[in-house]
């Protein structure tokens, strides 16, 4: 995949439906922050839990996902691509965005050419050390027999049980995880590095940072929560960012 419009935005974690409640200030920054995007004509990526939960049913849309779903489609609707990696959070994202917004979305990492540099994209979630219980869980949640087994459930039954357990794994949030010290995630930046990587940019532990390891850069890009943190390609660089009004 090649980056076709530039500049490129890259976001994540902005749990829309569980933070972005009774107009408080987080509005008014993501609201600025879409905006210079469709002015700019860019593009923009999303490496995940931009909802706090997010579940197709074939009839039904969570109520608290209106907002997030208008946004992507103003964008859409104003010539804006946008690309969908699923996180923790919002793993069962799937028709409905590729039919109804014409978004693609992808489950898996994705590797993207910013010229001069490769790019791979992931939300980041089961890389780290003693994850194998979760990694687990996550193949378990997100089989398709078992998605087809939840529909059953009615929506109000089970989209508050979805929050509920959304809530519970948000408390125990990764804010405090240094991801540079973890012997995995160590060894999965040099096996991509290994194979021609630049860049790696992920989201999931929602404190920002960018560091070099030699010529390599690996950027996490925060959160929309405490943060307000992006990436952006130039056509040249990429840059995490902190937003602040234009």
């Amino acid at each position: 995949m090649t980056v076709q419009r530039t500049p490129a935005y890259f976001i994540s974690d902005l749990h829309l439906d569980a933070v972005f409640r009774n107009n408080n200030p987080h509005y008014r920054k993501l609201d600025d922050f879409f905006d210079h995007v469709r002015k700019t004509a860019g593009s923009l990526y999303i490496l995940g839990d931009y909802f706090d939960f997010w579940f197709e049913y074939r009839h039904v849309v969570p109520s608290r996902s209106l907002y997030g779903l208008h946004k992507l489609m103003t964008l859409r609707e104003q010539g804006v691509d946008v690309v969908y990696l699923t996180g923790n959070h919002d793993g069962w994202a799937r028709r409905f965005f590729q039919e109804e917004l014409n978004i693609p979305v992808y489950h898996e990492p994705v590797t993207v050419d910013c010229p001069p540099h490769r790019v791979l994209l992931l939300h980041g979630d089961g890389l780290r050390s003693g994850e194998s219980g979760y990694r687990l869980l996550r193949w378990f949640i997100r089989h398709p027999v078992n998605q087809r087994l939840y529909r059953k459930l009615h929506p109000s039954l089970g989209i508050p049980l979805a929050r509920w357990f959304s809530r519970k794994s948000r408390e125990h949030g990764p804010e405090s995880f240094d991801e540079s010290k973890d012997p995995a995630m160590n060894q999965f930046y040099d096996d991509w590095f290994a194979r021609g990587i630049d860049v790696i940019m992920m989201g999931h532990n929602h404190r920002p940072s960018s560091r070099k390891i030699g010529e390599k850069k690996i950027i996490v890009l925060g959160d929309w929560i405490r943060h307000f943190s992006y990436a952006v390609y130039d056509g040249f660089s990429v840059q995490l960012l902190e937003w602040k009004k234009k």
